[in-house]
């Protein structure tokens, strides 16, 4: 399958809630901070958002699907707007490592770097010339010193 570039489609971004009523607000803060980790990976296909409550703790897990990599964080906090702040930082984190190894890998290194081999042919003439210009040499040296 071939992707090209010019199609590229919009992320989807969705958000269950396990709780009794979340407001527009937290919704509309959610999709704009996850609209925002485009920047870090413009290749986020969708995003799921789930909120929960246990006992006195809430819950927030994001998963993030890129390319061919899910990514998923958990955070609990008493306070349901720091749960949430909470999963976007390490989400967030977790964007841009993984955005900056695929930068570093696709960075020529010095090992990759390709070296052209010489027939053999052409390798013992080189060879025999460099043994006498470094006899040359020598000896040039032992009569400068003299």
């Amino acid at each position: 399958m071939v992707h090209n570039d010019s199609t590229k489609r919009e992320m989807t971004i969705e958000i269950i809630s396990k709780l009794d009523n979340i407001p527009s607000e937290m919704k509309s803060y959610i999709e704009e901070s996850i609209k925002k980790l485009k920047k870090f990976h413009e290749n986020i296909i969708d995003c799921q958002v789930i909120l929960n409550r246990e006992k006195s703790d809430f819950i927030t897990e994001i998963n993030l699907h890129v390319s061919k990599q899910i990514f998923t964080v958990i955070s609990t906090d008493k306070n349901v707007r720091k749960s949430i702040d909470q999963a976007l930082a390490k989400i967030k984190t977790k964007a841009k490592r993984f955005n900056d190894k695929l930068k570093d890998h696709r960075a020529v290194k010095p090992s990759m770097v390709v070296v052209k081999t010489i027939p053999e042919s052409e390798e013992f003439e080189s060879e025999d010339e460099d043994e006498d210009e470094d006899e040359e040499e020598m000896d040039y040296n032992i009569e400068e010193t003299s």
